[in-house]
């Protein structure tokens, strides 16, 4: 057996329906302190400040974007067992396939 209602009612009277607190003041209120907050925290940093701040902490020198790059090509690489990049220099096993024997 299916049984459907449809009730059609703004989203402040399904509220009241329920039971459910009235936010809507507390919302805005902490919505304007926030906002507040916000400007006054990027009016008092500088450019250098807020760069460090929303850079992640990998990628805030040239040294860490490479080393990204690099580690980045590095498990590329090692997907595929006959393609090894080892950037490290500290690889020395083959992932060559095996060569044919030559003999008849």
């Amino acid at each position: 057996m299916k049984v459907n209602f449809n009730i059609e009612c703004t989203p402040e009277e399904a509220r009241r329906f329920f039971g459910l607190p009235d936010i809507a003041g507390m919302q805005e209120a902490m919505l304007l302190e926030l906002q507040k907050k916000l400007e006054q925290n990027i009016r008092e940093m500088d450019a250098e400040t807020l760069a460090t701040t929303w850079m992640p902490l990998a990628i805030q020198s040239w040294q860490g974007i490479q080393k990204g790059f690099w580690d980045q090509m590095s498990n590329a690489g090692s997907m595929n067992p006959f393609f090894n990049m080892n950037f490290t220099g500290s690889g020395s096993e083959s992932t060559e396939p095996p060569k044919k024997s030559t003999r008849k």
